[in-house]
């Protein structure tokens, strides 16, 4: 916007410099950046607001909705947390306009404008319909310039109170990766043992009881081995972005439990920092007897004995690492239906020997404390006891107390100094 011979009186808390001929407006406490034109100031229209600020609106509540206009293959490598999709190009248009963009700038932003119009009429007349006028939307494209601006424009002439993200999907990012840059003072505790030994069963019944955890697994949508396919993983973004959300949620001087995993889940992989802080966790290896383990790794997997072609291209790719004669026991095995007889097969070729390698190596570099959580069986009730012990020795154990020593275990230690 253009400047103004003589700028309108600014309030306090003004910030008085401006950019690109709009002005900034810094709320009570100095957050939520918020950006006007000086016509818009001095005549008090219902403009969009530029925001660095994500979460809150100008009110400190959450807004209504946060809206993504990038295009659905934008959305669908990564998105703020509960945004929803309302492109105003398509993939194909977007790739349209940039190229004509790239042969005349005024001709590509006439196609653009052209085809955002077309689509912005279509969201008024069906998303936006039954709106109110208390209706607060954040709206954000990837680096907050002409398609998020184009939709927090119309909002607000039709007198919603619209928010524009400054600096798009990008300012989210940046943040993201920050937030997993930095060195967290969380209390970790893991849960290791070999494959079939319900760890993820377990960190759900200490959750259940209300204890911190976060499931890697979980957020990752991979079980993390060979048969560890859940469905679609997501982008590596993605998987940071719920990571680091998760995160905010813990509180540093409560324990958090985690499943051991290793630097990459599937497809995606575990930011260095966290690794890093993982690996000096104290660890509690879940002792489950063999024959229980068959029996929970049977019923975790129990949908691969329904696809015995896929589950045998699976296991293909042990393959070049076992030799084609134990392969070809395990399709034998699969076609006879003799699932117990193949997955005791599998820990004992395979699982059990990858755990132990991998234990061993992770001693030889971190030395960390291991201490055995017995666990006599994968039922509810079992596993649920396995919860309270942990409750009642955890912070006798010698692994934590070294991990997260109290200020007067420290206190002693400088005594001895």
């Amino acid at each position: 916007f253009p400047l103004p011979s003589a700028l309108p009186r600014l309030p306090p808390r003004a910030c008085t410099s401006h950019r690109g001929g709009a002005l900034r407006l810094v709320g009570a406490e100095g957050r939520g950046m918020a950006k006007m034109s000086p016509e818009q100031w001095a005549k008090g229209k219902n403009a969009p607001v530029l925001t660095a600020d994500w979460r809150f609106g100008e009110t400190g509540q959450p807004y209504c909705e946060i809206l993504d206009v990038r295009t659905p293959a934008e959305f669908a490598e990564d998105h703020l947390p509960g945004a929803i999709n309302l492109p105003v190009l398509s993939n194909d248009q977007r790739v349209l306009v940039g190229t004509m963009y790239a042969s005349s700038p005024f001709e590509g932003r006439k196609l653009g404008a052209g085809l955002i119009m077309e689509t912005l009429s279509g969201y008024l007349k069906e998303h936006f319909a039954e709106k109110g006028k208390d209706y607060r939307p954040l709206v954000y494209c990837w680096r907050g310039g002409q398609r998020s601006g184009s939709l927090a424009h119309v909002l607000s002439e039709v007198g919603f109170r619209s928010s524009k993200l400054d600096g798009g999907y990008k300012t989210y990012r940046a943040e993201v990766q920050e937030y997993l840059k930095r060195d967290h003072k969380y209390r970790w505790c893991m849960l290791s043992g070999p494959t079939g030994s319900c760890k993820t069963r377990l960190l759900k019944r200490f959750g259940a009881a209300g204890h911190q955890v976060i499931d890697l697994e979980g957020l990752a949508n991979h079980r993390g081995s060979v048969l560890g396919g859940m469905g679609d993983q997501p982008s590596q973004k993605a998987f940071e972005g719920t990571l680091a959300w998760a995160l905010r949620d813990i509180d540093p001087t409560r324990p958090v439990w985690v499943e051991s995993e290793s630097a990459n889940i599937g497809s995606v992989q575990l930011p260095y920092k966290v690794i890093d802080a993982l690996r000096k966790a104290p660890r509690f290896e879940v002792a489950l007897p063999f024959e229980r383990r068959v029996a929970a790794t049977l019923d975790e997997y129990e949908g691969l004995t329904q696809q015995p072609e896929h589950l045998k291209a699976l296991l293909s790719k042990l393959k070049r690492f076992l030799g084609a004669k134990i392969f070809c026991e395990w399709e034998k095995l699969i076609d006879e239906g003799r699932w117990e007889e193949l997955v005791a097969d599998l820990l004992v070729q395979h699982y059990d020997p990858s755990y132990s390698r991998s234990q061993a190596a992770h001693r030889e570099k971190h030395n960390p404390l291991v201490e055995k959580l017995p666990l006599p069986d994968w039922d509810e009730k079992s596993l649920d006891e396995a919860v309270v012990f942990m409750e009642t020795h955890l912070q006798d154990s010698e692994g934590y107390r070294a991990a997260y020593p109290t200020h007067e275990a420290l206190a002693e230690a400088e005594a001895r100094l």
